[in-house]
């Protein structure tokens, strides 16, 4: 029998019992072996004492270790890393209005003059005590009570503070929490005393724009295609209208990757996919919500404006007219795009209360009073609940005008001056053919009654 070779290796010591590495090698034989170790004699160096078996896990081992390596490096996750992940998926919003709560709790602690404890150092029969004394003499910088719903974020805030520093236990808006059960029996009657004293009854809510004065925002130039800045104006209303985009945050996030223009039998259609929004953050909590997906068929005007890849709004560079028009790559600050649906109707001479949260409002307020169902409307202003979206619905001056006309007390033709005739507006309805009837005359014949308030003097008493 020929002698192996010398290839550093005692073969005494072989371990032939490793069928891993012969399993398709069956008919070598033992020289025919170790040649093919001799071949590979360059992962055995310095292992001479080894087992064939031993050797070749050690092998594995370092393969792997190799693998890990390449594809991980030397990249260590710490805590500090894993807290910075967290606070970057909250909403700045969120974030400040967790700040303001604390704030005001703050201020309201140093007028105590140092009795109250830190929040993070009571115990609940503590937390309770002082945060029914809070609620109750919390004033705005001027003095003034804040309104019922802002005595409800700030307790809201507070809970916040807590939960980001790690104290879970006293929630003290948790109805099964007895620990805080006066505390919220005192919230509650604090928030209706407010009501009662009309503190709160009027909400100032944002506007939505008519089709009347968007037809003017183009006829005075507000929109249009003629220079960067009012381009860039007509990218930002209509991408906030037609896919029901939320204030600044949104615009602020928005890529021009996620628009895509197409054709699709003819006609042409822009679609949108959306990503992190206020109802939508893809987390744990919305597995089974979806981000916006949709497609707007029309002409892509507006999107002239965006280039092609990177932030949407960018700074605006002033051409030459007949020059193609051009941005800059330094995008729009937060701020800056605050301040563009005030700058929008100042040019448009509009002088109603307009916020850059009009855009979606004017989404749902025009596809509810042309009928649209509430679940489309809902896809595309991105809201989860039915609630939620009804608050976003303006019903239009004609619709108001029409329940006024109906609600109108009964009139007679003969208690009814000439002059007072001369201004009724003729009342209609739709018929079941869709005609429209004239119903003002036939109310007046069918009534004997004359006008509830025709001839009366009314007073008023200070």
């Amino acid at each position: 029998m020929e002698e192996p070779a010398d290839c550093g290796m005692n073969v005494a010591e072989i371990d032939f019992l490793d069928v891993d590495m012969f399993d398709d090698v069956d008919d070598l034989t033992l020289s025919q072996v170790c040649q093919n170790v001799e071949h590979e004699y360059f992962t055995f160096e310095g292992l001479q004492n080894l087992t064939l078996t031993q050797t070749l896990q050690n092998y594995q081992q370092d393969s792997s270790n190799d693998l890990e390596t390449d594809s991980y490096g030397e990249f260590v996750v710490d805590r500090e890393d894993l807290s910075l992940m967290i606070k970057h998926t909250e909403n700045q919003n969120t974030k400040n209005n967790t700040k303001w709560a604390f704030n005001v709790f703050e201020k309201w602690c140093l007028s105590r003059e140092g009795v109250v404890p830190e929040l993070l150092n009571m115990n609940s029969e503590d937390m309770d005590f002082w945060l029914q004394r809070f609620i109750v003499e919390a004033r705005r910088k001027d003095g003034v009570e804040y309104p019922p719903k802002s005595l409800y974020l700030i307790t809201c805030g507070l809970l916040r503070y807590l939960r980001d520093a790690d104290v879970n236990d006293k929630n003290f808006l948790d109805e099964q929490n007895l620990n805080f059960c006066k505390f919220r029996k005192v919230l509650d009657a604090r928030m209706k005393m407010l009501i009662e004293k009309g503190i709160g009854c009027e909400m100032k809510q944002a506007e939505p724009i008519t089709q009347e004065q968007e037809e003017s925002m183009w006829r005075e130039k507000v929109f249009g295609k003629e220079s960067a800045e009012m381009l860039q104006r007509t990218l930002f209303f209509y991408s906030a209208k037609l896919f029901g985009l939320r204030a600044c945050d949104e615009h602020h996030d928005l890529q021009c990757s996620q628009f895509d223009v197409g054709d699709e039998n003819g006609t042409p259609f822009v679609q949108f996919i959306g990503r992190q929004s206020k109802t939508f953050k893809g987390g744990l909590g919305h597995m089974n919500i979806t981000n916006k997906n949709i497609k707007h068929y029309c002409k892509p005007v507006h999107l002239d404006a965006l280039a092609n890849d990177g932030n949407c709004y960018r700074r605006p560079l002033k051409g030459i007219p007949g020059t193609p028009i051009r941005y800059g790559n330094q995008p729009l600050g937060i701020n800056k795009l605050k301040s563009f649906m005030k700058v929008i109707c100042t040019k448009a001479g509009l002088s109603s209360y307009f916020t850059n949260h009009s855009c979606k409002r004017t989404c749902a307020t025009q596809l509810y009073n042309a009928g649209v169902d509430e679940q489309e409307i809902m896809a595309r202003t991105g809201h989860r609940s039915q609630a939620g979206v009804r608050k976003y619905k303006r019903t239009s001056a004609e619709i108001s005008a029409t329940v006024s006309r109906i609600l109108d007390p009964p009139c007679s033709s003969s208690s009814i001056e000439d002059s007072a005739e001369s201004s009724v507006a003729p009342q209609k309805k739709l018929r079941t053919d869709g005609m429209e009837e004239d119903i003002s005359d036939k109310r007046c014949e069918n009534s004997n009654s004359g006008q509830i308030f025709h001839g009366c003097n009314v007073y008023f008493h200070a």
